[in-house]
C-alpha cells in the first residue's frame, strides 16, 4: 500500500499521538502510537522490532515515523490499540455487555499478533455466553445475562468467530441451541436480522445440518425408556408404560422440546405414571442426559469433549 507522505487529517485515526514514535497503516488509515506500548504487548511486534528497518512491512517514514503496513480492518486495529492504551491491567472488558465487534477484534487480533491478555479476555467473555458442563446447561437460565451485545438471533456470528480463533470447546452448545430453534432453510442459505444478512462458514453449516438430525438420536438416549415395558410396574392400566397413546404424545414433533435430549422432566406427567415407574423414569432420565451430553460434539462432528478441550489448548496457546 502506498504512502501518502502528507496524509489528511481524516486519515489520522484515534490514537494518533504526537509523540508517538512508530506509525501502524491499515485501510489507508493511520495511527501514531509508542513502540515500547506495542512491543510489551505483542510478541509478534517485539521480533518486528528487532528485525533490520528492511522488513518488507515498513514502508518510508511519516512525519518523521517509520510506518507499518497492517493487512487488517482499520477498524479492528483501533479497537486492539485503544484497548492497549486503555488500561494497565485492560480494562476493555467491563461488567457491562462488550459489543462483538471488539470480542471479534480482540480474538482475531490478539491471537495474530500474540497478545495474549487481551486474547484471554475476549475467550473468558464468549465463552460466558454458553454453559460449559450439563449442570449449567439444564439449572441456569440462557437469557439470565447478555455479556455480548450485537447478536444476531440464532449466534451465526459467534459461531463462526469460535471456529475461526480455535475455541472449539464452544461450538457442541451453541450449535445445539442454534439448530433448535434455527429453521433449516437459514442454515443452508442465511437468513436478514436487523437489516443485516448472515450465514454460517461452510464447516459449520455442515455440522449443523449434521446436528439436527442426531439430536433426535441423542433424544432418544435420553428418553429411550419410553419404550420399555417394565415388570414392576403397580398399574400397567394407568401407567403411562402401559399407555402408548402417552408415550406418542411424549415424542411428538409439535412439543417445543423436539430435538432436544437435555429437556428437564415436566412436573405434568407424574400423574401418568404409577409411583415406581416415576422413580425409574427420573433416574432414567437424568443418566439418559449424561450419555447425551457425552455425545454431544460427535453429533456435530466435533470428536469427543477431550479432543476438543486439548485441541483448543493447543490452538490458542500463543
Amino acid at each position: 500500500m502506498p504512502i501518502r507522505r502528507g496524509s489528511a487529517l481524516e486519515d489520522h485515526l484515534d490514537p494518533w499521538l504526537q509523540d508517538g514514535n512508530i506509525i501502524l497503516a491499515a485501510e489507508g488509515k493511520y495511527f501514531r502510537i509508542h513502540r515500547d506500548i506495542l512491543s510489551s504487548a505483542s510478541q509478534i511486534f517485539q521480533d518486528m522490532f528487532s528485525c533490520p528497518q528492511s522488513n518488507k512491512s515498513v514502508d518510508p517514514r511519516m512525519d518523521g515515523c517509520p510506518v507499518i503496513v497492517l493487512h487488517d480492518p482499520a477498524s479492528d486495529v483501533q479497537i486492539v490499540l485503544r484497548a492497549l492504551y486503555s488500561r494497565s491491567p485492560y480494562r476493555t472488558f467491563t461488567k457491562e455487555p462488550t459489543p462483538l465487534s471488539v470480542v471479534a477484534a480482540s480474538l482475531r487480533l490478539g491471537k495474530k499478533y500474540e497478545i495474549p491478555r487481551l486474547f484471554d479476555e475476549a475467550c473468558a467473555r464468549i465463552k460466558e455466553c454458553y454453559p460449559a458442563s450439563l449442570f449449567t446447561l439444564l439449572f441456569l437460565p440462557l437469557d439470565l445475562k447478555h455479556p455480548i451485545s450485537g447478536r444476531d438471533k440464532y449466534d451465526f456470528q459467534l459461531i463462526n468467530l469460535a471456529r475461526e480463533s480455535g475455541l472449539l470447546s464452544l461450538l457442541p452448545v451453541a450449535m445445539y441451541l442454534c439448530v433448535r430453534s434455527c429453521p433449516l432453510s437459514a442454515i443452508l442459505d442465511g437468513y436478514h436480522f436487523k437489516g443485516s444478512f448472515y450465514t454460517l462458514s461452510l464447516d459449520n453449516q455442515r455440522s449443523c445440518i449434521m446436528g439436527r438430525d442426531k439430536l433426535l438420536e441423542l433424544q432418544s438416549i435420553t428418553f429411550g425408556w419410553l419404550k420399555r415395558r417394565r415388570g414392576c410396574c403397580l398399574d400397567e392400566v394407568k401407567c403411562a408404560f402401559g399407555n402408548y397413546m402417552t408415550i406418542a404424545e411424549l415424542w411428538s414433533p409439535d412439543l417445543p422440546h423436539f430435538r432436544d435430549p437435555f429437556m428437564r422432566w415436566d412436573p405434568k406427567w407424574d400423574s401418568r405414571f404409577c409411583q415406581n415407574c416415576l422413580i425409574y423414569c427420573h433416574r432414567e432420565i437424568e443418566d439418559g442426559r449424561e450419555s447425551a451430553w457425552d455425545a454431544l460434539p460427535s453429533a456435530f462432528g466435533l470428536g469427543s469433549w477431550e479432543e476438543l478441550t486439548k485441541n483448543e489448548t493447543y490452538e490458542t496457546s500463543f
